[in-house]
């Protein structure tokens, strides 16, 4: 009985030896576990972190050139808008006019050349234009050898400026030597050559934000 005993005596304190190294087992390794799960979370978080700060340093370099380029831009925008609204005005006005007014202001700009052809037959070529009607308002100061129909943009080149209505006369003399443009896109490239700052100033009211 004596020996039984003392073998489960024994026993126990062999079963409480394991059990004592097995919890120590169990919590080094419940630490190592926590050590890993912890050394996870940091590198997920620093690599959270660098993803956010490379994120940000892009948005900066994006609003960065979006700052720079915008001016320009805004600037490029204005000027357009300024030489579109240039434009319409002028259409607006010369649009306006009858062809007899248009006829006119031809020959009013012929003026300017008269001492150059003064003593030259000419040809005209009209567009956009009763060349009848043509014909006798040149008569008036100039001698014509002949009128003849043509198309905006076929004898001379010529911007159009937005025109909706294309009219004008291109003389050109007997011996083809000299050639002048009696035209309304003539007229408004001289116009907005000379006057864009009026123009500008008038249309604008000075400025423009």
């Amino acid at each position: 009985m004596e020996e039984l005993r003392s073998t489960e005596i024994l026993d126990k304190e062999i079963q409480s030896d394991a059990k004592k190294k097995a919890e120590k087992i169990l919590n080094n390794a419940e630490n190592e576990a926590k050590e890993l799960l912890d050394g996870v979370e940091t590198r997920l978080q620093l690599a959270q972190y660098e993803k956010k700060a490379k994120n940000e340093q892009k948005l900066k370099d994006v609003q960065r050139d979006l700052d720079s380029s915008l001016p320009l831009e805004k600037q490029r925008f204005l000027v357009s808008y300024i030489q579109s609204s240039i434009d319409n005005s002028m259409n607006d006005y010369f649009c306006s006019l009858s062809e007899a007014e248009t006829l006119a202001l031809f020959s009013k700009e012929l003026t300017k050349y008269r001492d150059t052809i003064a003593s030259s037959k000419v040809r005209a070529f009209v567009y956009g234009l009763n060349s009848k009607e043509a014909k006798k308002e040149l008569e008036k100061s100039i001698q014509v050898l002949s009128v003849e129909e043509t198309e905006f943009n076929k004898i001379l080149p010529e911007k159009d400026f937005s025109l909706s209505k294309k009219r004008g006369i291109i003389l050109e003399t007997e011996d083809k030597k000299i050639r002048i443009r009696l035209t309304l896109s003539e007229i408004v490239s001289q116009l907005e050559e000379k006057y864009r700052e009026e123009l500008y100033e008038t249309l604008f009211d000075g400025g423009i934000n």
